[in-house]
Protein backbone atom coordinates (compact mmCIF):
# COMPACT_ATOMS: atom_id res chain seq x y z
CA UNK A 1 0.00 0.00 0.00
CA UNK A 2 1.29 3.44 -0.94
CA UNK A 3 0.89 6.26 1.57
CA UNK A 4 -0.05 9.37 -0.42
CA UNK A 5 1.13 12.84 0.49
CA UNK A 6 -2.30 14.17 -0.51
CA UNK A 7 -3.62 12.48 2.64
CA UNK A 8 -1.39 14.71 4.79
CA UNK A 9 -1.56 18.00 2.87
CA UNK A 10 -4.45 19.51 4.84
CA UNK A 11 -3.50 18.29 8.31
CA UNK A 12 -2.46 20.79 10.98
CA UNK A 13 1.05 21.00 12.43
CA UNK A 14 -0.27 19.26 15.55
CA UNK A 15 -0.53 16.06 13.52
CA UNK A 16 3.26 15.96 13.17
CA UNK A 17 3.59 16.39 16.93
CA UNK A 18 1.19 13.49 17.42
CA UNK A 19 3.22 11.29 15.07
CA UNK A 20 6.45 12.12 16.88
CA UNK A 21 4.81 11.27 20.21
CA UNK A 22 3.65 7.92 18.81
CA UNK A 23 7.15 7.18 17.53
CA UNK A 24 8.62 7.99 20.96
CA UNK A 25 6.13 5.64 22.63
CA UNK A 26 7.24 2.85 20.30
CA UNK A 27 10.92 3.48 21.04
CA UNK A 28 10.20 3.54 24.78
CA UNK A 29 8.57 0.10 24.52
CA UNK A 30 11.64 -1.27 22.74
CA UNK A 31 14.48 -0.07 24.98
CA UNK A 32 15.14 3.18 23.17
CA UNK A 33 15.14 1.96 19.55
CA UNK A 34 12.53 0.92 17.00
CA UNK A 35 11.58 -2.75 16.49
CA UNK A 36 12.83 -2.48 12.93
CA UNK A 37 16.58 -2.06 12.80
CA UNK A 38 18.00 -1.09 10.35
CA UNK A 39 15.55 1.21 8.59
CA UNK A 40 16.50 1.66 4.94
CA UNK A 41 15.42 4.48 2.63
CA UNK A 42 15.26 3.61 -1.06
CA UNK A 43 14.21 5.22 -4.32
CA UNK A 44 15.52 6.50 -7.62
CA UNK A 45 17.79 9.51 -7.90
CA UNK A 46 15.85 12.70 -7.19
CA UNK A 47 13.22 11.13 -4.92
CA UNK A 48 14.33 13.23 -1.92
CA UNK A 49 15.99 10.53 0.18
CA UNK A 50 18.63 12.84 1.62
CA UNK A 51 16.07 15.38 2.84
CA UNK A 52 13.81 12.71 4.36
CA UNK A 53 16.69 10.93 6.06
CA UNK A 54 17.98 14.18 7.56
CA UNK A 55 14.54 15.01 9.01
CA UNK A 56 13.81 11.46 10.17
CA UNK A 57 17.17 11.21 11.88
CA UNK A 58 16.62 14.57 13.61
CA UNK A 59 13.24 13.41 14.92
CA UNK A 60 14.72 10.19 16.29
CA UNK A 61 17.58 11.94 18.05
CA UNK A 62 15.11 14.51 19.37
CA UNK A 63 13.07 11.81 21.12
CA UNK A 64 16.19 10.26 22.64
CA UNK A 65 16.97 7.52 20.11
CA UNK A 66 20.71 7.12 19.48
CA UNK A 67 21.26 6.68 15.75
CA UNK A 68 23.91 5.70 13.25
CA UNK A 69 23.28 7.23 9.83
CA UNK A 70 25.01 5.51 6.91
CA UNK A 71 25.03 5.55 3.12
CA UNK A 72 25.72 2.95 0.47
CA UNK A 73 28.18 2.43 -0.96
CA UNK A 74 30.57 4.04 1.49
CA UNK A 75 31.07 4.93 5.15
CA UNK A 76 34.00 2.55 5.51
CA UNK A 77 37.49 3.14 4.17
CA UNK A 78 37.08 0.33 1.64
CA UNK A 79 33.50 1.30 0.84
CA UNK A 80 34.47 4.87 0.01
CA UNK A 81 37.15 3.68 -2.41
CA UNK A 82 34.59 1.44 -4.10
CA UNK A 83 32.14 4.36 -4.24
CA UNK A 84 34.71 6.48 -6.08
CA UNK A 85 35.11 3.74 -8.70
CA UNK A 86 31.36 3.24 -9.18
CA UNK A 87 30.46 6.93 -9.58
CA UNK A 88 33.44 8.05 -11.64
CA UNK A 89 32.75 8.97 -15.29
CA UNK A 90 35.63 6.74 -16.38
CA UNK A 91 33.65 3.71 -15.10
CA UNK A 92 30.92 4.16 -17.71
CA UNK A 93 31.85 0.88 -19.43
CA UNK A 94 31.48 -1.15 -16.22
CA UNK A 95 29.56 -4.41 -16.74
CA UNK A 96 26.47 -5.17 -14.61
CA UNK A 97 28.05 -8.19 -12.92
CA UNK A 98 31.23 -6.27 -12.12
CA UNK A 99 29.11 -3.45 -10.73
CA UNK A 100 27.06 -5.89 -8.63
CA UNK A 101 30.22 -7.47 -7.21
CA UNK A 102 31.58 -4.07 -6.18
CA UNK A 103 28.30 -3.07 -4.50
CA UNK A 104 28.16 -6.43 -2.71
CA UNK A 105 31.74 -6.01 -1.50
CA UNK A 106 31.04 -2.53 -0.11
CA UNK A 107 27.80 -3.80 1.47
CA UNK A 108 29.50 -6.75 3.15
CA UNK A 109 32.16 -4.42 4.54
CA UNK A 110 29.74 -1.91 6.02
CA UNK A 111 27.52 -4.62 7.51
CA UNK A 112 30.31 -6.39 9.36
CA UNK A 113 32.37 -3.29 10.17
CA UNK A 114 29.62 -0.85 11.18
CA UNK A 115 25.98 -2.02 11.00
CA UNK A 116 26.21 -5.24 13.00
CA UNK A 117 28.22 -3.65 15.80
CA UNK A 118 25.90 -0.62 15.88
CA UNK A 119 22.86 -2.86 16.35
CA UNK A 120 24.67 -4.83 19.04
CA UNK A 121 25.44 -1.55 20.82
CA UNK A 122 21.76 -0.58 20.83
CA UNK A 123 21.93 2.09 18.13
CA UNK A 124 19.20 2.70 15.58
CA UNK A 125 20.72 2.29 12.12
CA UNK A 126 19.40 4.47 9.29
CA UNK A 127 20.60 3.45 5.84
CA UNK A 128 20.61 5.37 2.58
CA UNK A 129 20.21 2.40 0.18
CA UNK A 130 20.78 -1.31 0.67
CA UNK A 131 19.99 -4.53 -1.21
CA UNK A 132 16.88 -3.19 -2.96
CA UNK A 133 19.08 -0.78 -4.95
CA UNK A 134 21.14 -3.64 -6.33
CA UNK A 135 18.01 -5.62 -7.18
CA UNK A 136 16.81 -2.64 -9.21
CA UNK A 137 19.96 -1.23 -10.79
CA UNK A 138 21.92 -4.39 -11.53
CA UNK A 139 19.22 -7.07 -11.79
CA UNK A 140 16.04 -5.38 -13.02
CA UNK A 141 17.69 -2.69 -15.18
CA UNK A 142 21.14 -4.20 -15.68
CA UNK A 143 19.74 -7.53 -16.81
CA UNK A 144 21.46 -9.91 -14.39
CA UNK A 145 19.65 -13.25 -13.91
CA UNK A 146 17.06 -13.39 -11.15
CA UNK A 147 18.61 -14.54 -7.87
CA UNK A 148 22.08 -13.15 -8.63
CA UNK A 149 21.83 -10.25 -6.19
CA UNK A 150 20.40 -12.38 -3.37
CA UNK A 151 23.30 -14.82 -3.81
CA UNK A 152 25.97 -12.09 -3.85
CA UNK A 153 24.49 -10.34 -0.82
CA UNK A 154 24.00 -13.42 1.35
CA UNK A 155 27.15 -12.79 3.47
CA UNK A 156 25.97 -9.23 4.20
CA UNK A 157 22.34 -10.18 4.88
CA UNK A 158 23.39 -12.98 7.22
CA UNK A 159 25.49 -10.48 9.18
CA UNK A 160 22.49 -8.47 10.37
CA UNK A 161 20.72 -9.63 13.52
CA UNK A 162 17.53 -7.62 13.27
CA UNK A 163 14.35 -6.94 11.30
CA UNK A 164 14.83 -4.57 8.37
CA UNK A 165 12.23 -2.05 7.23
CA UNK A 166 12.68 -0.54 3.77
CA UNK A 167 10.89 2.74 3.01
CA UNK A 168 10.57 3.15 -0.75
CA UNK A 169 10.13 6.81 -1.69
CA UNK A 170 8.24 6.63 -4.96
CA UNK A 171 8.47 9.51 -7.42
CA UNK A 172 7.53 9.55 -11.10
CA UNK A 173 10.66 9.16 -13.22
CA UNK A 174 10.09 12.36 -15.22
CA UNK A 175 9.66 14.44 -12.05
CA UNK A 176 12.74 12.83 -10.51
CA UNK A 177 14.78 13.48 -13.65
CA UNK A 178 13.84 17.17 -13.51
CA UNK A 179 14.99 17.36 -9.89
CA UNK A 180 18.32 15.73 -10.73
CA UNK A 181 18.87 18.09 -13.69
CA UNK A 182 18.24 21.07 -11.42
CA UNK A 183 20.72 20.10 -8.72
CA UNK A 184 23.38 22.67 -7.91
CA UNK A 185 26.26 20.21 -7.79
CA UNK A 186 28.49 18.25 -10.13
CA UNK A 187 26.62 15.29 -11.59
CA UNK A 188 28.10 11.81 -11.25
CA UNK A 189 27.98 8.93 -13.73
CA UNK A 190 24.48 7.82 -12.70
CA UNK A 191 23.07 11.35 -12.61
CA UNK A 192 23.91 11.71 -16.30
CA UNK A 193 21.82 8.75 -17.43
CA UNK A 194 18.94 9.58 -19.78
CA UNK A 195 15.23 9.66 -18.98
CA UNK A 196 14.59 6.16 -20.36
CA UNK A 197 17.09 4.77 -17.86
CA UNK A 198 15.37 6.56 -14.99
CA UNK A 199 11.98 5.28 -16.15
CA UNK A 200 13.35 1.74 -16.13
CA UNK A 201 14.68 2.30 -12.60
CA UNK A 202 11.27 3.53 -11.43
CA UNK A 203 9.57 0.51 -12.99
CA UNK A 204 12.10 -1.78 -11.32
CA UNK A 205 11.48 -0.26 -7.90
CA UNK A 206 7.72 -0.53 -8.39
CA UNK A 207 7.95 -4.21 -9.31
CA UNK A 208 10.13 -5.13 -6.34
CA UNK A 209 8.09 -3.05 -3.91
CA UNK A 210 4.92 -4.79 -5.04
CA UNK A 211 6.59 -8.17 -4.45
CA UNK A 212 7.43 -6.81 -0.97
CA UNK A 213 9.37 -9.11 1.36
CA UNK A 214 9.92 -11.97 -1.04
CA UNK A 215 12.64 -10.32 -3.11
CA UNK A 216 14.65 -8.74 -0.32
CA UNK A 217 15.71 -11.75 1.68
CA UNK A 218 14.19 -10.51 4.93
CA UNK A 219 12.34 -7.55 6.33
CA UNK A 220 9.44 -5.50 5.08
CA UNK A 221 8.93 -2.80 2.45
CA UNK A 222 6.50 0.13 2.56
CA UNK A 223 5.91 2.56 -0.30
CA UNK A 224 5.50 6.30 0.27
CA UNK A 225 4.44 8.86 -2.33
CA UNK A 226 7.39 11.27 -2.58
CA UNK A 227 5.75 13.84 -4.86
CA UNK A 228 4.63 16.23 -2.11
CA UNK A 229 6.45 18.88 -0.11
CA UNK A 230 9.24 17.75 2.25
CA UNK A 231 6.90 18.13 5.25
CA UNK A 232 4.14 16.13 3.59
CA UNK A 233 6.52 13.33 2.62
CA UNK A 234 8.00 13.26 6.13
CA UNK A 235 4.55 12.85 7.68
CA UNK A 236 3.76 10.01 5.27
CA UNK A 237 7.05 8.33 6.18
CA UNK A 238 6.31 8.62 9.90
CA UNK A 239 2.84 7.18 9.40
CA UNK A 240 4.26 4.22 7.48
CA UNK A 241 6.99 3.52 10.02
CA UNK A 242 4.55 3.78 12.94
CA UNK A 243 2.10 1.40 11.25
CA UNK A 244 4.82 -1.14 10.46
CA UNK A 245 6.11 -1.01 14.05
CA UNK A 246 2.55 -1.28 15.34
CA UNK A 247 2.05 -4.46 13.34
CA UNK A 248 5.01 -6.00 15.18
CA UNK A 249 3.57 -4.88 18.51
CA UNK A 250 0.12 -6.17 17.59
CA UNK A 251 -1.41 -2.69 17.86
Amino acid sequence: MTVSTSDTATRPASHLVQLVDELKAIADRHNGILPYNPIVFEGGDGCGKGTVIESFNSILTGIGVDTTRLREPGDTRIGERIRDILLDDSSDAILPYTEALLFAAARNQIVHEVIATSIEDGLQVILDRFEMSSLVYQEQVGGLPAGTIDMLNMPAIDGIDGKMLTVYLRLDADAAHERVAGRDRQQDRLDKKGIEYHRAVCDGYDEIAEANDGKMGFGRCVTVDASGTPDEVLESVLESVIKACGDIDGR
